[in-house]
Parts: C-alpha cells; sequence; structure tokens
C-alpha cells in the first residue's frame, strides 16, 4: 500500500490543486488504456480517494474563475510610474508590505496561501508587477 500526500505548491500560481490532482490519478488509474496503467506494476493499481474529493476540486475549479476587474489591493495602490530603478523600488517595496501584511490574502489555485509561505509569494508577483521581469533593452 502507497499512501500519496499532495500539498499544494504555494509558489506557482498555475499549478491546479491538490485535490484536482488526486481526482485526475483516480480518473487514470481507472481507464485500463492509460498511460498509468500501462507498465507491468501499473496494472494492478486502484485507487481511492477521500469521500467529496471530487465535490472538493469542483468548487475549487469554480472559484478560480476570476471576476473581470477584480485586482489585487497590492497591485492596484503599488503601481510604477516609470521602469525606473527608483520607482521599481517604490513600487516593489510599496506591493510587498501590502501583500504581505495587508488583510487580502494572495491565493494559489483558489486557496489562500498558507502565512509560511505568504512572503515568499508576495516577493515574485511583486517583482513581476513592478516590472523586474521586463525584457533588458540597452538604449
Amino acid at each position: 500500500i502507497v499512501v500519496f500526500n499532495i500539498i499544494p505548491d504555494a509558489a506557482s500560481t498555475t499549478t491546479p490543486s491538490p485535490a484536482a490532482l488526486a481526482v485526475s490519478l483516480a480518473v487514470q488509474a481507472a481507464d485500463p488504456t492509460s498511460a498509468l496503467r500501462a507498465t507491468s506494476l501499473g496494472g494492478a493499481i486502484s485507487v481511492s480517494i477521500p469521500a467529496g474529493t471530487a465535490d472538493l476540486a469542483a468548487a475549487e475549479a469554480a472559484a478560480e474563475t476570476v471576476v473581470v476587474g477584480e485586482v489585487p489591493l497590492w497591485e492596484s495602490q503599488c503601481v510604477t510610474k516609470t521602469y525606473t530603478a527608483f520607482d521599481m523600488i517604490v513600487c516593489y517595496e510599496c506591493c510587498t508590505e501590502v501583500c504581505e501584511i495587508g488583510d487580502e490574502v494572495p491565493q494559489v489555485a483558489g486557496q489562500d496561501v498558507l502565512s509560511g509561505y505568504r512572503a515568499e509569494l508576495c516577493q515574485s508577483l511583486c517583482m513581476t508587477h513592478c516590472g523586474y521581469e521586463r525584457p533588458f533593452t540597452a538604449a
């Protein structure tokens, strides 16, 4: 018997939720033509997921639907005026402060980020928002 604990990746905003992964794994295991069952060990796979996991995955997928015009506070309050070093630093400091200690908790795959990963995710989001990931062009 092998038990998997699937935990969310707090550093990514595009990975599916643990519930969605568990449901996907169960669907693949039930399909006799799937690549999961093509191996000699995989032919005898039996997957069981806790009751309500499929409902949770469906609810999370519905929660991922973004309402147009819904902008997080750290993006609406902290805007780079120009892409000069000074303005980008001001934007980044404002953005990380509002994101890390504000009332609005950043989310990954529709779920609030755990407090231990909040600073790391906020720093990543703010680096992108304030222009640090723009392509460099020599003048």
